[in-house]
């Protein structure tokens, strides 16, 4: 109604167009009698203009949203799908503020008596519907362009990643003479770069910060890590060589039987984070119930400095991979002894996240290296063709 016009004689057509305000017009023909009530009218619509104008101006006022930064940022650098959701973040800040009056009857013309025709409230639905939408859509896009987890697992042509390698652990990693990175984690991770469609950087770092690198989704996947169930929580494994566990003590030094109950009251050294450390606790427990002292774990910060730590007395043995003791025994055999019991026979692969999809892309290169050759050329390098497996799997539980 209007003034009291009976419904089918509604005199007001709302418009909205795009960039402009409501408008209001009047329709004679369809009140014949409203001459009587012209000034009443006139004053709805220097209202309506006054109301509209406002609108207006608070639109152009309207700062541009850190939403519609957050995704264009990002968007420049994602795939199509993730482009056009940021469209609709810069459609949804654009006219935000025309829709939000919209919704809220902001545009009325007149504080009281005026009521919009059904048509006119089917279409404030509709737009409102279409807003909230887009602010969903547009929200859902800016998760996803920051989601680490989605832009790791998505490949672009020749795109560059950066993989942790830990120096000092021959023949894994490690520098040569001339101070360049070298070893079979090194080559290997190098290698697999035209296998992925991707450039590949090796970058040096701990252990430890290589997990938790992973685990932030800086790298996308970390080189040389045993399958434990510890780790199978987080991370899935690319299965790429197997080895196991030993001890080795300066040479010179008293050697170890090979009996895990040989370890009780000896201090061990070994990185923190590595999968050996949970055996070796519950062998420590065994020892305290046996009625014999408890192993002194020691932890540093990588394998080199555990086998400095070794050499220098600070702990009785370090542990480590039988591979890793064999190569460092041939190449200074004045130097190291590899004694004690040998445990944790583990599947040693290259982590990712947990479902990532770099896991199965992970499986299907390295089956492809160990097909053509390419994978047993690595090993041969290092002389540790025992570490060789005949092909990859993924490991996810």
């Amino acid at each position: 109604m209007l003034g009291g016009l009976p419904d089918e004689q509604d005199d007001l057509i709302g418009t909205i167009q795009p960039g402009h305000a409501f408008v209001m017009r009047l329709d004679d023909a369809a009140c014949p009698d409203c001459e009587s009530r012209r000034p009443r009218l006139a004053q709805e619509r220097h209202h309506a203009a006054k109301v509209g104008h406002q609108s207006v101006q608070r639109l152009h006022a309207t700062p541009v949203s850190p939403i519609f930064l957050a995704c264009f940022d990002r968007g420049k650098s994602l795939h199509v799908p993730t482009i056009l959701v940021n469209i609709v973040c810069a459609c949804t800040v654009l006219w935000w503020p025309a829709f939000r009056n919209i919704a809220h009857n902001q545009y009325s013309p007149s504080p009281a008596g005026v009521r919009m025709r059904p048509t006119h409230r089917i279409q404030h639905a509709l737009v409102t519907g279409a807003v909230v939408g887009a602010v969903v859509l547009s929200l859902a896009g800016c998760s996803s362009a920051t989601d680490p987890a989605a832009s790791t697992d998505s490949t672009v042509e020749g795109e560059t990643f950066v993989i942790p390698q830990q120096t000092g652990v021959p023949p894994w990693a490690y520098t040569d003479d001339t101070d360049a990175l070298i070893g079979m984690l090194p080559d290997l991770s190098s290698a697999l770069a035209p296998y992925l469609g991707v450039t590949i950087e090796n970058e040096r770092t701990t252990w430890e910060n290589s997990l938790l690198g992973l685990e932030s989704e800086k790298y996308i996947f970390v080189p040389g890590a045993d399958a434990t169930p510890e780790r199978l929580e987080k991370f899935d494994f690319a299965i790429a060589l197997q080895d196991a566990y030993g001890f080795q003590v300066k040479a010179g030094n008293p050697e170890i039987a090979d009996d895990m109950m040989a370890l009780c009251g000896l201090s061990i050294g070994l990185p923190a984070s590595s999968s050996p450390i949970q055996s070796l606790e519950e062998q420590s427990a065994k020892c305290v119930k046996a009625g014999e002292e408890a192993i002194e774990i020691k932890t540093f910060p990588d394998w080199a400095s555990a086998d400095l730590a070794t050499q220098s007395g600070q702990v009785d043995t370090a542990t480590a991979t039988l591979s890793s003791m064999a190569y460092q025994t041939a190449e200074n055999p004045d130097k190291w002894t590899i004694t004690g019991p040998r445990y944790l026979e583990l599947e040693i692969g290259f982590a990712v996240p947990k479902g990532s999809a770099w896991g199965p892309k992970l499986v299907d290169a390295f089956n492809e290296m160990i097909a053509d050759g390419a994978y047993a050329a690595i090993f041969d390098v290092y002389g540790t063709s025992g570490m060789m497996i005949e092909e990859s799997h993924l490991v996810t539980q």
